[in-house]
């Protein structure tokens, strides 16, 4: 007998317990990462944010070692989480670059039980090498460019 794919009682108490709390700092960037994400944001990091929230068109450019991609991943996190029905691509010119971005983002996600409740499992894995997908439809994706193996040239995934 083949098991049936959906939620069980359980998982549905844990998900709208997880969605109040996403949504309880949700107006509070540094508050929301704090209380779901179990990180405090530098002053530079918060302000990427804010430009973020006011430019949707925008390129974050800087020096090293600064956590620029830690920043743009949290911040991935909480419009996926706080939106529903938002699709993140995150493109880099190589697509394995793109995977440690997604990296970054699993690696909170398995580390926060608020929003580890809030992964999709109903149709199996809620979180892939490639995407992450949220219970309010949210998906987040690493696009890019995949190496070439057989030397003919290289394809976009």
């Amino acid at each position: 007998m083949a098991q049936k794919r959906g939620y069980k009682a359980s998982d549905i108490v844990l998900q709208n317990a997880a969605e109040a709390e996403i949504r309880r700092y949700a107006d509070s960037p540094y508050l929301w990462c704090k209380h779901v994400l179990g990180v405090e944001l530098a002053v530079h990091q918060l302000m990427y944010w804010t430009h973020f929230r006011e430019n949707p068109n925008c390129a974050l450019i800087g020096s090293r070692r600064i956590q620029k991609s830690f920043a743009a991943s949290m911040f991935f996190l909480y419009e996926a989480a706080t939106k529903p029905w938002s699709e993140i691509n995150i493109h880099a010119p190589a697509q394995e670059q793109s995977k440690r971005n997604l990296k970054y983002m699993t690696d909170r996600i398995l580390e926060s039980p608020i929003l580890g409740a809030y992964i999709d499992r109903r149709i199996g894995e809620g979180i892939g090498k490639e995407y992450i997908e949220f219970v309010n439809k949210s998906m987040i994706q690493a696009k890019g460019q995949a190496q070439s193996t057989d030397g003919l040239g290289a394809t976009h995934q």
